[in-house]
């Protein structure tokens, strides 16, 4: 399978095609490699579970050398990753074919039942999302990138709520913090936070906003999962997102102790209707 890679390049060459579009052209042997394996593994049966768990002794490296479908794969998946690299130099064609290599692990997700293959397709889509945020020229400004980046994260924890309650995991802030197919999505949203922030922090005007977001979605997900330790962090962001409109709008020093003023009542009159919600549905529930 591997040598097959050496009359493909060949054939790339004959047809003439851009070396700039090399990266995208790899994309028909990847689905041909892929589609390939799966016929193998149709008529000569599938292969055992590839990594059964974390623990070395229970992976069975003498089985793979007698999976025939297992070249494909490898051919296939490997294809992907070389593609993405190869489509480097422009942020158009990276783009695309992140989007496509993700597709590819998504696939390798659904197949081997592998949430690290999940997460290299969370990872993959995300870098997508990146490229294409690089070519409409926002990525010079990590502020601004963090601004036009904020619909992936909150996409990316939508999906991980979705999933977490549909399949009953329970919050990821435990001990069981790895055990669901939600936890790789978690972990995108958690790194996407840490880096969003740290760039929204550079610029108030677009900062602003992300800060506001972020604070709103720790407070959602704080409210969901009846988790103490994150209205905190909320609370944080949003004394963060007040001094960050402040320097936006051109506000005076004295403007400072005002706006805070009205965001603790805010806070205030929140806390007070979250904890009469709970009482009225605390009382209901005993009737």
């Amino acid at each position: 399978a591997t040598l097959l890679a050496v009359p493909y390049g060949v054939a790339l060459t004959w047809l003439k095609v851009d070396p700039a579009d090399y990266g995208l052209a790899l994309f028909p042997g990847v689905a041909a490699a892929l589609a390939a394996a799966r016929l193998l593994d149709w008529r000569l049966g599938r292969s055992p579970a590839i990594f059964p768990s974390w623990h070395p002794r229970t992976w069975q490296p003498a089985s793979w050398l007698e999976w025939w479908a297992g070249p494909a794969y490898a051919w296939g998946y490997a294809g992907a990753l070389v593609a993405a690299g190869l489509s480097w130099g422009d942020p158009t064609r990276l783009a695309i074919a992140l989007a496509l290599a993700a597709a590819a692990f998504l696939h390798a997700t659904w197949r081997f039942r592998q949430r690290i293959a999940l997460l290299l397709a969370g990872a993959l889509a995300q870098g997508a999302a990146l490229a294409a945020i690089d070519a409409a020229g926002w990525l010079g400004d990590p502020s601004w990138a963090a601004l036009a980046f904020l619909p992936v994260t909150l996409v990316t924890a939508a999906l991980a709520l979705v999933v977490e309650r549909l399949r009953r995991e329970g919050q990821p802030l435990s001990r069981t913090w790895w055990a669901g197919w939600s936890r790789p999505l978690y972990l995108l949203m958690a790194i996407d936070l840490l880096a969003c922030q740290a760039a929204a922090l550079i610029h108030s005007e677009p900062g602003a906003v992300v800060t506001a977001a972020h604070a709103l979605l720790l407070a959602a997900l704080a409210t969901v999962w009846a988790q103490p330790l994150l209205p905190f962090a909320a609370g944080g962001l949003g004394v963060v997102a007040l001094f960050q409109t402040l320097a936006w709008a051109g506000a005076k020093p004295t403007d400072q102790p005002v706006g805070l003023a009205l965001l603790g009542l805010g806070y205030g009159l929140l806390g007070y209707g979250l904890w009469g919600a709970t009482g009225l549905a605390r009382a209901e529930g005993l009737q």
